[in-house]
């Protein structure tokens, strides 16, 4: 779909948090509308913006409407359904839904890269548990993860097994969300994000990012990746191969499991930024989200490459429920080189994530204990 770029250009985003939030940023600083589509005016996407749409991503009737307001329509998460995509126009929706329905659940995901040649850990859905999970474990062991297909984020909708018992009380509790699908549990020393660009003409790839998790949920990331020179270049060589082969336009994240032999596991993919991804607002010289917004409308890609030596990010997570102060901020301002991105929310519950620091310089080990100093610093 051919779009006239100026003040005019209406690009609205499915959903209303962080992510469209700065989705929303990048399109007015090209000069665009931002539209969002929320029930929540105190969202943290409906708080930049004067064109708010009332409505729900997960009405089908509500986003076919909110598509038609705008001229062109990208996503914030994977959550929303399939055959609510379908409706949209795919000229103007990105990725498109038949690019997104290749990667729609965790099931079909599977499917789809492991035809186009990616590793993948040995898996399968269950429809029968007691049958399938008894001959998938004799096949590839009791050491197991169960997740649902759909709506599984951070660790939620993930639970992991170590006995034929586990396993089926896991799907039980897992089945009431959704499909269930099984998978080998891999060993790894390391988890990495991938992000690639695609505008239709060109294809670039950042610098892999280091993800470190606790209790299932991303605390800590670094850039560039500290993983051996052919790790990362097989991991870019996929990536790329992975957007091309999707014929996927827009930003696409994927993470790796990188195994000590030191081979390659796709975990899972993303069909959007990624929180992983949030570093490059401070790294490189052009960000995952600007990038995004540039893939979309065909306009020339910006720099990938990192435009520092070394950067970490802190994830700020809430620790308790309710409001929160930024009093610890002041601290975290007296150190140089050190960037603070909120995301406008009122009220904090533990583990919800309220923003990130990006912090840059010279060398990764220094770097990493500023990132502690900070995370231990602040509560909110």
């Amino acid at each position: 779909m051919t779009v006239k770029l100026g003040p005019k250009l209406r690009i609205g985003v499915l959903g209303d948090g962080q992510l469209a939030m700065m989705l929303g940023q990048k399109i007015q600083k090209l000069g665009f509308q931002f539209h969002v589509i929320t029930e929540n005016k105190n969202s943290p996407a409906a708080k930049i913006t004067p064109y708010i749409f009332n409505g729900n991503i997960h009405n089908s009737e509500d986003v076919l409407a909110f598509s038609k307001s705008v001229d062109l329509l990208t996503l914030e998460n994977e959550f929303i359904d399939i055959e609510s995509l379908k409706l949209i126009d795919d000229k103007k929706l990105f990725p498109s839904s038949t690019s997104f329905e290749l990667i729609s659940d965790k099931w079909i995901e599977k499917e789809t890269f492991k035809k186009i040649g990616l590793p993948v850990a040995p898996y399968k859905l269950i429809s029968n548990p007691e049958k399938d999970l008894d001959a998938f474990i004799s096949l590839h062991g009791s050491n197991l993860v169960l997740k649902c297909i759909k709506g599984g984020y951070d660790g939620y909708g993930n639970i992991s097994a170590n006995s034929y018992e586990d396993a089926i009380e896991a799907y039980h509790q897992l089945v009431q969300h959704s499909d269930v699908i099984v998978e080998k549990k891999i060993n790894f020393v390391r988890e990495i994000s991938v992000l690639v660009c695609n505008n239709g003409l060109t294809i670039n790839c950042y610098e892999p990012i280091d993800t470190f998790q606790e209790n299932q949920i991303c605390h800590f990331v670094s850039q560039p990746s500290r993983q051996s020179t052919s790790v990362i270049k097989l991991a870019k060589k996929l990536s790329m191969q992975a957007i091309q082969k999707l014929n996927y336009k827009g930003l696409l994240c994927l993470e790796f499991f990188v195994t000590k032999e030191g081979s390659l596991i796709l975990n899972e993919s993303a069909p959007r930024p990624h929180n992983s991804g949030h570093i490059t607002m401070d790294s490189c010289h052009c960000d995952q989200f600007e990038n995004h917004i540039r893939s979309i409308l065909s306009l020339p890609l910006g720099k990938t490459e990192m435009k520092t030596s070394a950067a970490y990010m802190v994830n700020l997570l809430g620790s308790s429920d309710g409001e929160y102060s930024c009093e610890d901020f002041k601290n975290v301002l007296e150190v140089s080189d050190t960037f603070i991105h909120m995301y406008g929310k009122e009220l904090s519950r533990p583990g919800r994530k309220m923003g990130h620091i990006n912090i840059i310089g010279e060398d990764l080990n220094n770097l990493l204990n500023k990132a502690h100093e900070i995370k231990d610093s602040i509560k909110i």
